[in-house]
């Protein structure tokens, strides 16, 4: 359920570009914060269905020799990009739908 929901909402932002990029219109701010929630949401998921898979493949999962730990890592490193950053994204979405400036990155 949570590899289909982080789909879903990267796909729904995918839709929001390709509407944008054909309509020749800039994307409107709301739209933008949208997206960047989505994308921070769907990382957060994919980040945790890695998780549970490390879990449940106990300690050797990190071993050096194991392609999960190589997996697991670059998630993690990449899950933390501060342009997909959950928490940032969920405050910038938040503060646009509330009216509120969104101070926080001019990259929305």
């Amino acid at each position: 359920m949570k590899i289909d929901a982080a789909h879903l909402l990267a796909w729904r932002c995918a839709d929001a570009l390709d509407s944008t990029a054909k309509s020749g219109q800039a994307m409107d701010l709301l739209t933008r914060a949208r997206c960047r929630a989505d994308a921070g949401y769907a990382v957060q998921q994919d980040t945790d269905v890695l998780q549970t898979l490390i879990s449940a493949r106990g300690a050797g999962s990190f071993a050096q020799s194991n392609p999960m730990q190589r997996i697991w890592r670059g998630s993690n490193t990449g899950a933390r990009h501060a342009v997909v950053l959950p928490i940032v994204n969920m405050e910038i979405d938040g503060k646009v739908l509330l009216g509120v400036e969104p101070n926080i990155t001019p990259l929305i």
